[in-house]
């Protein structure tokens, strides 16, 4: 059901959201998969990083319900925000930062999907057309800071590249 909020051709991701990332020098095209598997990682990178930078971070906004939600006890939902109220609220639980990314990287002609679980909504990603290659990314960590030890941990994996850390670095710096 979530997949119905993805919408690749919402004007504000030409008008805005790509604009911006350019802007943010990550990455200067999008190629979607005519590149290598980095240049993947690569645009998916520039796209969590403008959501960085645009100050996006983690509300747990979950429910349409004020009050108890036991009292619609056969009646589970979640509320949804769109692209356009993630962005200007700065705001987005694990549905409204998985359908705002995956929108995003849909555009670019990356192929997203949406993981649900009872509780948990999280974003996987192929990087190869031949859909072989499965990532994941967990919205929820937007606006999150880390220790640095997690962060020298992470960065022994091998798809730590070192150049996009240094602009990552760079341009928060800079924000603050």
């Amino acid at each position: 059901m979530y997949a119905a909020y993805v919408n690749e051709n919402n004007p504000i991701i030409n008008d805005q959201i790509l604009p911006t990332i350019f802007s943010q020098n990550t990455i200067k095209t999008v190629t979607g998969y005519q590149g290598t598997n980095k240049d993947v990682l690569k645009q998916v990178f520039a796209t969590w990083h403008f959501f960085k930078k645009n100050g996006t971070t983690y509300s747990r906004l979950n429910s349409a319900v004020v009050g108890d939600m036991n009292a619609l006890p056969y009646v589970r939902h979640q509320y949804v925000r769109t692209l356009e109220d993630a962005l200007s609220s700065k705001q987005a639980n694990c549905v409204d930062g998985t359908v705002a990314m995956a929108s995003v990287l849909y555009r670019m002609g990356i192929k997203p999907i949406i993981v649900t679980t009872p509780s948990h909504c999280f974003l996987g990603y192929f990087v190869d057309n031949q859909e072989t290659n499965l990532f994941f990314l967990e919205t929820t960590a937007l606006g999150a800071e880390f220790p640095e030890e997690v962060l020298e941990q992470v960065a022994k994996f091998d798809i730590f590249d070192p150049e996009l850390d240094a602009i990552d670095r760079v341009l928060v710096t800079e924000a603050f």
